[in-house]
């Protein structure tokens, strides 16, 4: 991820003209956001995983050592807590399913080319832990209600990818000017360009329309009406990521003042039944 030359003149700046310069690099299209690895862009343009295709889905995946090699550990972990040692990509798709090696797949190349900047590691670790829970979260709300559970995973999942390329960007920024910026102005220009980084790269991913509106509209979600399933299911599944990270916030109360969980058609003790599940979904993240 790189910043051209022209945005990165002078950093000793104020707030305000860093934020102009970096407005500027957007829209001229002046800056280099990671790709998505043409792995991961083939198991996002696979849609649905047919069980059917589970050997042709283990071949891409090998294409990958790397990837498969992270896959099949995860696969291993206590998370999934296999009866056996999995020794075959083919053996985790009969044990955990297509879908779930999927998942796990494309959270592996995601975090790989996205989430990792040196130099703001605890803030970049701390977005990929709430992305991994909304994911989930977002994930048994669609098994719950019998929706598109893939596509709920993926929306959670990338959701704040927006932020995740903003943060990077700074970090470049930086790095080329040899100067920090300070903590609160890097984190109040993170959550200004988190929307419009967001929109720019699932743009250039080519991401589905239903993760591209998550991505887009999930911020909102609680306070709008007529918004998709995906939208809403990231929504409340980033508030329970949320109140499992960090309960002390309070974010939960804001279900109680919203439509979202009726829209969603989720009763009160469905919702405290998903929330017994809080222990599977520390699993989750702390296999990565």
């Amino acid at each position: 991820m790189a910043v051209t030359k022209m945005a990165l003149r002078t950093l000793n700046a104020e707030p305000a003209e860093l934020k102009e310069r970096l407005r500027a690099a957007l829209d001229a299209d002046q800056v280099e956001l990671p790709p998505l690895p043409q792995v991961a862009s083939e198991v996002v343009a696979s849609g649905t995983a047919d069980p059917r295709n589970a050997a042709a889905f283990s071949q891409l995946i090998q294409r990958d050592p790397a990837l498969a090699a992270n896959v099949m550990r995860i696969a291993n972990s206590a998370a999934y807590r296999p009866r056996a040692p999995i020794v075959s990509l083919q053996q985790a798709i009969a044990w955990l399913g297509i879908g779930e090696i999927r998942n796990i797949a494309l959270a592996v190349c995601v975090r790989g080319q996205l989430f990792v900047v040196p130099g703001h590691e605890p803030e970049i670790q701390e977005l990929w832990r709430e992305s991994v829970a909304t994911a989930c979260w977002a994930c048994e709300l669609a098994r719950l209600k019998k929706r598109n559970v893939e596509s709920a995973y993926l929306c959670g999942l990338l959701h704040r990818i927006g932020r995740a390329a903003a943060i990077g960007t700074l970090s470049r920024i930086e790095v080329a000017g040899r100067h920090t910026v300070a903590a609160r102005t890097f984190s109040a220009l993170a959550d200004e360009f988190e929307v419009d980084f967001g929109r720019k790269l699932a743009s250039q991913w080519q991401l589905p329309a239903a993760v591209c509106e998550a991505i887009h509209g999930w911020r909102n979600a609680g306070r709008t009406t007529g918004v998709t399933p995906e939208v809403l299911q990231t929504y409340v599944g980033h508030l329970l990521a949320i109140d499992l990270l960090h309960p002390e916030l309070g974010n939960l109360s804001l279900l109680a003042d919203h439509g979202a969980l009726g829209e969603l058609d989720v009763y009160p003790d469905e919702l405290e039944a998903l929330r017994a599940r809080r222990d599977n979904v520390l699993a989750s993240i702390a296999q990565f």
